[in-house]
């Protein structure tokens, strides 16, 4: 039989009390009981720990030697039982975050900063990926939490909408299309165009909106990454269609993002976990905190509710 820590429990508060009566008031326990849990412990561990007289008891060399082994296993056990009860209310552990690109590197940072503000003992790991890489950290455990577009296919998986995304023409504060208050995908067509890479989320949104326009764009520069492609624009290399959440990574009035019509496009925006196993508290906070920003992803001014 193994020592339970019950029952160094028991030795450690006979020890500090000199006393089993108040021990066994201090553990709520009837003193035969602590009488009992000490002669166990005792005959265990082949050693006299206390020596009893009509008036105290005492720790014998033994008992002190025992003690203090006893002391460092309670010590280290409630300090662990600290830290899980900690990573059960979310206030420490490690979570890692899958995210579009886009998402990491714009509103998301806001959602991040919020989340970690009170919370100094958790790590985050943010990852970035297309619409398929993300969900496949997911499958794979590799993430703990999703912030990409609505799956198709949503099996084993918790999924919260977090709303629309819609494509915006985005173009030089200077440019005729950004005196308009709103544009056609066939109004693109006339000026150069600056695509992002096939596979992104991004260009899927392109494609659907001019493919459903039944127009093509004058793509002359196609690039990788957002970042890119806005640097490109600030040197009149042309203009782009972004999704609004892409805004805040301008420089407030370099671009203008102006609404497309004839068709509206977007895309949904959602926040992801796996079903099984549950997620952590860590990830239900966290997945909490993106939905509370919603509008603040979309695009909007932040409205944490």
């Amino acid at each position: 039989m193994n020592l339970s820590i019950e029952q160094l429990r028991v030795i450690s508060a006979v020890a500090q009390s000199s006393s089993f009566s108040e021990a066994a008031r201090s553990l709520r326990l009837t003193q035969p009981a602590v009488s009992r849990t000490v002669q166990t412990v005792e005959a265990h561990v082949g050693a006299q720990l206390f020596a009893r007289t009509t008036r105290m008891v005492e720790l014998t060399a033994d008992g002190i030697e025992f003690l203090s082994v006893a002391a460092a296993i309670l010590d280290e056990f409630d300090a662990g039982m600290g830290r899980f009860a900690a990573f059960q209310r979310a206030d420490r552990g490690l979570l890692t975050v899958a995210a579009l690109p886009v998402l990491a590197s714009g509103m998301l940072a806001q959602v991040v900063s919020a989340f970690l503000a009170t919370r100094p003992e958790v790590q985050l790991n943010l990852v970035t990926g297309s619409a398929k890489e993300v969900l496949e950290r997911l499958h794979s455990g590799d993430a703990d939490v999703a912030i990409t577009e609505l799956p198709t296919e949503a099996a084993g998986l918790l999924v919260t909408p977090l709303g629309s995304d819609p494509a915006c023409a985005v173009v030089p504060r200077d440019h005729p299309l950004g005196q308009m208050g709103e544009v056609r995908w066939q109004d693109l067509i006339h000026h150069n165009f600056i695509a992002l890479s096939k596979g992104t989320s991004v260009r899927r949104l392109t494609d659907e909106g001019f493919k459903a326009a039944a127009v093509y764009p004058n793509t002359t520069v196609t690039v990788d990454a957002t970042v890119t492609a806005i640097a490109m624009m600030s040197h009149g290399m042309g203009i782009t269609v972004f999704p609004l959440s892409t805004q805040s990574l301008t420089t407030a009035g370099e671009l203008r993002f102006v609404p497309l019509e004839e068709p509206a496009v977007s895309r949904e925006l959602a926040v992801i976990a796996p079903a099984s196993p549950a997620p952590s508290a860590l990830a239900r906070q966290f997945s909490a905190t993106v939905v509370s920003f919603r509008t603040t992803l979309a695009g909007g001014p932040p409205q944490p509710f």
